[in-house]
């Protein structure tokens, strides 16, 4: 019955232990996003390519006819601060319909031009912005939440 006790008094301290002084150093906080972040510490990009996302695809009207023969429309371009576009690259799956893109995709990347959602975090060093995104026609729009995109930049 002694052993038992001993031994049971040691894992209690073990236990313990492990508790007060290993799991902190295991288990360090991740800063996720913060708005009011102070100097030295990161911009999360995930709220501005989360705006863009949607800004966009609020802004594609597919006609549902059209929408079907497509399976995949690649989008890419950058941002600079100021909220202009360049760069537009759009790609479509199959290939040949990429007609149906061009009169429907190009349109609303050049309507984001100069908009709200184009606006770079606050307190940002970047000069310019790629986006990517890869649009799948179907019945329902799919909106997009911040927590989708992972993009910080360290602020000295």
């Amino acid at each position: 019955m002694k052993i038992f006790r001993i031994i049971l008094l040691l894992c209690v301290i073990i236990f313990t232990w492990t508790i007060v002084f290993l799991a902190p150093k295991m288990h360090k906080p991740i800063r996720i996003e913060n708005p009011d972040f102070e100097a030295g510490q990161t911009v999360a990009w995930n709220t501005w390519y989360s705006s863009v996302s949607n800004a966009l695809l609020g802004s594609v009207h597919l006609p549902q006819n059209e929408a079907v023969t497509l399976k995949n429309i690649y989008v890419k371009f950058e941002v600079d601060k100021a909220g202009n576009i360049d760069n537009i690259s759009v790609r479509t799956k199959p290939a040949e319909n990429f007609a149906t893109a061009e009169k429907y995709v190009l349109p609303a990347i050049e309507g984001l031009q100069g908009k709200p959602a184009l606006k770079f975090p606050p307190k940002s060093k970047r000069e310019t912005a790629s986006y990517s995104i890869i649009l799948v026609p179907g019945a329902k729009t799919q909106y997009t939440t911040p927590s989708e995109f992972h993009d910080y930049e360290k602020i000295n």
